[in-house]
């Protein structure tokens, strides 16, 4: 993540495991960065959280994918 972050000059990347990186020049990942700014967006909008990414469900997803790897 960190990585293709820095190659494409991406200022927030996320996985659905619940971990967030932000900002260059290190991309640390900063779970409480993204807990404020969403308590943020919501203070400013009045509206409900579901509300709010209602129109982020249009993206895909792909799940937690999971692989055995040989030991």
């Amino acid at each position: 993540m960190k990585r293709t972050l820095a190659e494409i000059g991406g200022a927030f990347g996320g996985e659905l495991s619940g971990h967030y990186y932000f900002d260059p020049p290190s991309f640390a990942e900063n779970t409480l960065r993204a807990l404020f700014a969403v308590v943020n967006l919501l203070d400013r909008r009045s509206q409900a959280l579901s509300e709010v990414v209602r129109p982020l469900r249009r993206y895909a997803q792909s799940g937690e994918i999971n692989v055995r790897v040989p030991r």
